[in-house]
């Protein structure tokens, strides 16, 4: 009976030990795959901030045109050359400054609040 209770932690012992090279293999496999994907990642990002460059020139040359066409517009209704580039200019920086503040409120969502005011309560904690 001792001997096949021996047997039986030996094939358990030769078992947990054959599972330590399967571990090993499981751990190169997925960091093959993790360099995989952080390569493909890495070729999609170049080609997205491509586009992203691509984007801006147009949104820049359209923004360029629509402020054209307000001065052309401007012109029409028989308003001076400095009076309608002084509107552009004016709306140019109205819109600028709608930008600012909207990133600005923005701003303050990307700090973590939540986790800012966890920690800082748990240090509270601590000194108490």
């Amino acid at each position: 009976m001792a001997a096949k209770k021996r047997k039986g932690l030996v094939k358990i012992v030769l078992e947990w030990l054959m599972v330590i090279p399967t571990l090993f293999g499981f751990v190169d496999h997925v960091t093959a795959l993790f360099s995989y994907e952080l390569h493909q990642a890495k070729r999609n990002l170049v080609f997205i901030f491509f586009l992203c460059m691509l984007l801006w020139v147009f949104i820049v040359s359209l923004w360029l045109s629509i402020c054209a066409c307000i001065l052309v517009y401007l012109l029409s209704l028989k308003l001076t050359w400095m009076i309608s580039l002084m509107i552009i200019a004016l709306l140019n920086i109205l819109i600028l400054t709608i930008i600012c503040l909207l990133l600005l409120l923005k701003k303050r969502e990307l700090s973590f609040p939540e986790t800012a005011q966890l920690i800082r309560d748990a240090c509270r904690l601590r000194l108490k």
